[in-house]
């Protein structure tokens, strides 16, 4: 998982990078975490057990007006990321990105419809 992390936290810095500064200045703000899979909590929270990232915490509307109760995160599952493209590299720093960007678009409060005709999904 080690080599798995590094390229990701790489993705993940090259993109905060190329973000619009607007959106940069939120994103920088929110924790990334790496995991191979969810955490059997998870699993009995309702995640799924092949989910590929996940935002903890809730939307910057929600953050918002203090209806947070956990500290916003997104959550990366490597194994499930490295998995979904059959262990090819390129794919998977692709799917990295993708995925990031899919959780961020959460954060920002788009809805599932919104991230896909962004591109997001």
């Amino acid at each position: 998982m080690d080599q798995l992390e590094r390229v990701a936290r790489s993705e993940v810095g090259a993109l905060l990078r190329d973000l619009p500064p607007e959106i940069r200045r939120e994103a920088v703000c929110i924790p990334v975490s790496y995991e191979s899979y969810p955490s059997e909590k998870l699993k009995r929270d309702g995640v799924l057990m092949n989910t590929l990232g996940l935002l903890v915490g809730g939307n910057r509307n929600e953050e918002a007006v203090g209806l947070i109760t956990v500290p916003v995160q997104i959550i990366l599952f490597l194994g499930n990321l490295c998995d979904e493209v059959d262990g090819r590299m390129r794919a998977f720093r692709e799917e990295v990105r993708i995925t990031y960007l899919h959780e961020l678009g959460h954060y920002l409060g788009f809805e599932e419809d919104e991230i896909e005709a962004r591109g997001l999904s």
